[in-house]
């Protein structure tokens, strides 16, 4: 059993969403499995959130990561596939923003440590009450 041909009706979408970037909205899958044609409306992600969880991983394990991260966010940034709200999102350390995209507090809180907000201060921040 193997997919015999593989296409997206729209090839704008396809290039969006290849690499791991699915950053399209939706398209019309068609392809052929077994001589049997189908198909399927495909809804991707229009955000990125492995990508986003993976620069704050590195930036809270590797110090060099973190140094970027202090010094020059903007090129560290550019090396990850984040949308414009992501990247807006993490280049103003919207610690808020960024929960409510789905990155996981546990990522979020070693950062906001290390950046000077103390554990109530962030816990405020994450509820949307600026301290």
């Amino acid at each position: 059993m193997q997919i015999v041909k593989c296409k997206v009706r729209k090839d704008r979408d396809w290039r969006a969403a290849s690499g791991l970037g699915l950053r399209c909205r939706s398209s019309i899958l068609t392809f052929a499995f077994c001589n049997f044609h189908f198909k399927l409306k495909v809804i991707f992600t229009v955000m990125s959130l492995y990508e986003v969880q993976k620069l704050l991983f590195h930036v809270n394990r590797e110090p060099k990561a973190f140094d970027r991260f202090v010094r020059e966010r903007a090129t560290l940034v550019a090396e990850y596939r984040l949308t414009r709200e992501e990247q807006r999102a993490v280049l103003e350390t919207d610690f808020r923003r960024l929960y409510e995209m789905g990155v996981h507090s546990l990522l979020l809180g070693p950062l906001a440590a290390t950046l000077g907000h103390s554990f109530p201060d962030y816990l405020a921040i994450l509820r949307g009450k600026q301290p």
